[in-house]
Order: structure tokens, then sequence, then C-alpha cells
């Protein structure tokens, strides 16, 4: 980690219905972002299939496995840093560039029992000012207060603090790299990135 910190950071939650695009969009939006600055990313899962022994280690792994397919996808995108968190573990996965290249990425993983959601997400933050970003895309945590944008088929009002909602016809699924949302829509959602305030 960085010996300085960010004390604040502009953050986005894209949520949505399982299979609705959330990765694909975060993965346009990743290089796009890159433009103003450090980029993280947290991915809230249901597991994530890492060495799970209690100790804090860190180890290289190569990019391309099956395993944590969606934080690989990040940090293929460009992201610094990306956190995945279940309910007792944390993931965090550095890029390490070789002939400009993403080849592998350093993983530290954590042993952690967190009584509430928020407090997942507050600790993953907390991973991401010491990494000195200025800009934190979270997957999941649709129940938090960070601002959202909404990928589902209703806005039907059971997410809290919707910014921008997205219907999944927008991201028609070629293939898991790429999805059909057009460029115009996607320089609107970094425009509205860069207008919310810092957390």
């Amino acid at each position: 980690m960085q010996n300085k910190r960010n004390a604040t950071v502009k953050i986005i939650s894209i949520v949505g219905e399982k299979n609705s695009g959330k990765t694909s969009v975060i993965s346009q939006l990743i290089p796009r972002l890159l433009r103003y600055g450090r980029v993280g990313c947290i991915k809230h899962a249901e597991h994530l299939d890492v060495p799970h022994d209690g100790k804090r280690r860190s180890m290289k792994i190569v990019m391309g496995s099956d395993s944590n397919k969606d934080t690989e996808r990040m940090l293929s995108a460009g992201a610094d840093v990306v956190v995945g968190i279940t309910e007792d573990m944390m993931m965090c996965m550095r890029k390490l560039k070789q002939n400009d290249e993403v080849t592998e990425a350093t993983l530290i993983t954590e042993k952690i029992r967190m009584q509430r959601t928020e407090d997942m997400l507050e600790r993953s933050l907390d991973v991401m000012r010491c990494e000195c970003v200025d800009f934190v895309i979270v997957e999941g945590f649709k129940r938090s207060k960070i601002p959202k944008i909404v990928i589902s088929k209703d806005n039907s009002g059971i997410y809290e603090n919707v910014v921008m909602h997205l219907p999944p016809s927008h991201f028609e699924e070629k293939d898991e790299n790429n999805s059909a949302i057009d460029e115009e829509k996607l320089e609107d959602i970094i425009s509205l990135i860069l207008s919310i305030p810092d957390w």
C-alpha cells in the first residue's frame, strides 16, 4: 500500500438483477475514468475462491483463471485495485504491469467477520483510500447509502439514493467481455460520476 491516503473519493454503485450486465458496464467505465485519476472497484460476492486459513498472506496469481472471474475482468479493464468481499473474507488484487499489459495480480486474503454489511463496505473503502484511488466503482451493496445506478426492468424504488436508472436492454450481452451500451450513454455516466459529491 502507498504511504499517503486519499481522505475523499468519488463513489458510485452499480446494482441490479443478476446477469443484467453490471460487470460489463463497470468494465467499460474503468478505462474512461482512468482519464481522470486512479480507479478502484469493490465487488460484493457470495463466494471467492481463494486460500482461506485465517491468516493474512500475499501471493501472485495468474490472470485468466475461471475463479474470481468478475474481479479479474475489472483488473483486466484497467482498475488499479479491486477488492472482493464476502460475509467473512476480503480479497485485494492490485495490478502489476509487464510490457504495458496486466499479467498477474497480488492477492491478499484476510479472514474477517463483519456483523453488518455497512462494516464490510466501510472496510473496503478504507482499503481504497489507502490505495489513493480517486474513484471507486462498487458492484453490489444495494442497501448502502452510496449513490447508485440501477440496471433493472422497472424502477420499483427498492434502492436508496438512485441517481440513474437503466433498463437491461442497454446491455444486450454479446459475450462476456462486451456489451451493446452506446458511447453517449457511457459518457453520460462518466459525467454523472464526476459530478457526484466526494465521499
